[in-house]
């Protein structure tokens, strides 16, 4: 069952270090987003993506004015480094809980080299992960990242983006 917490907690320090010292001692952080200033920042707010950068759990942001409906359609946003085992299983995990559809998506250049070596591994990753549904594995082409990503949660109805960064630093890329 759901579990109550019974306690608050008052801590002291700038927002994204203190949280992130914090995220050691828990499951998920969840946060509310602003938005504002640079691109990786506008969509998310600069305490929102300090934190996912850094926290030692995931981290779920929330836009303003979200209602909550469940996840159907979930975007994995897929390249090498995503395509780690321990990564997959849990967000195979998570979907499974929602009864979601996966889409692993890579954006990139048209006939992007090894493009299809990553589509294998996240199909062989998949595959032992104890999925019970096919997942989708999408390409977009073009330089711009989020505008891309963003196209394809349009028209795929994506209710819930995960990036997986496994090295300090992935958005500064």
């Amino acid at each position: 069952g759901p579990h109550i917490i019974d306690q608050a907690l008052c801590l002291f320090g700038f927002p994204d270090a203190v949280i992130e010292e914090q995220s050691s001692r828990y499951d998920l952080v969840v946060m509310g987003t602003t938005g504002k200033a640079t691109m990786t920042t506008k969509l998310f707010g600069s305490v929102s993506t300090s934190t996912s950068q850094f926290a030692h759990c995931p981290v779920l942001l929330v836009p303003p004015n979200a209602v909550f409906e469940g996840f159907r359609n979930i975007l994995y946003a897929s390249n090498f480094e995503s395509s780690d085992p321990e990564k997959v299983r849990q967000v195979v995990s998570f979907a499974q809980k929602f009864e979601a559809q996966l889409h692993f998506v890579h954006v990139g250049k048209a006939g992007e080299a090894g493009e299809e070596l990553e589509k294998n591994l996240f199909a062989i990753n998949y595959k032992y992960s104890g999925a019970d549904k096919p997942f989708l594995f999408g390409k977009m082409i073009g330089d711009d990242v989020v505008e891309k990503l963003h196209e394809y949660a349009f028209y795929h109805k994506n209710d819930l983006f995960v990036f997986v960064t496994p090295r300090r630093g992935f958005w500064d890329s």
